[in-house]
């Protein structure tokens, strides 16, 4: 479910809160799909009814020095409980430490990391800065980039290749 909320939120779109809408729009759809929801509703496997979407490194601290100088952690994510491992063996005991049925000993947090596309307006702001860059680059023995050229008329062609 975190990966194919994850590819949702991957691409481009509009805005951010186009990215993040189409992610949870898919989670929620995926949760609530009839041959899946019974696998999360039967108290055997719970996870969150809300999923991460985003920055990872702004919902788990620890993420922040794993991730270095490029953050790889952009996607989507939730908590998972398997209570179905939290029980007893009879002569041998809880399977958890805590041995109280909530199966908070079999918690993780799965993800799924697949970046971030820029968005249509990130793209076209970076395209404009790009071509106002250009027109003011230093020129010698020849006319400058700005001669003969303006920011008006120009229309920057985002190809998704920002």
């Amino acid at each position: 479910m975190t990966f194919a909320a994850a590819r949702n939120y991957v691409p481009a779109h509009l805005d951010r809160e186009s990215q993040q809408k189409r992610a949870n729009e898919k989670y929620k759809e995926l949760i609530n799909n009839p041959v899946l929801k019974p696998l999360y509703t039967n108290g055997w496997y719970l996870i969150d009814a809300e999923p991460k979407v985003g920055d990872h490194t702004q919902f788990i601290p620890e993420y922040v020095s794993a991730a270095g100088k490029v953050n790889k952690f952009w996607g989507v994510g939730t908590s998972f409980t398997a209570t179905v491992l939290d029980f007893r063996i009879p002569f041998f005991g809880s399977t958890n430490p805590e041995g109280d049925g909530t199966g908070t000993g079999f918690r993780t947090y799965l993800g799924s990391y697949l970046g971030r596309e820029p968005t249509a307006a990130e793209c076209i702001e970076f395209t404009n800065v790009r071509w106002n860059a250009i027109r003011n680059l230093s020129v010698s023995g020849g006319a400058a980039y700005s001669t003969g050229t303006g920011a008006s008329g120009y229309y920057p062609v985002a190809d998704n290749g920002c």
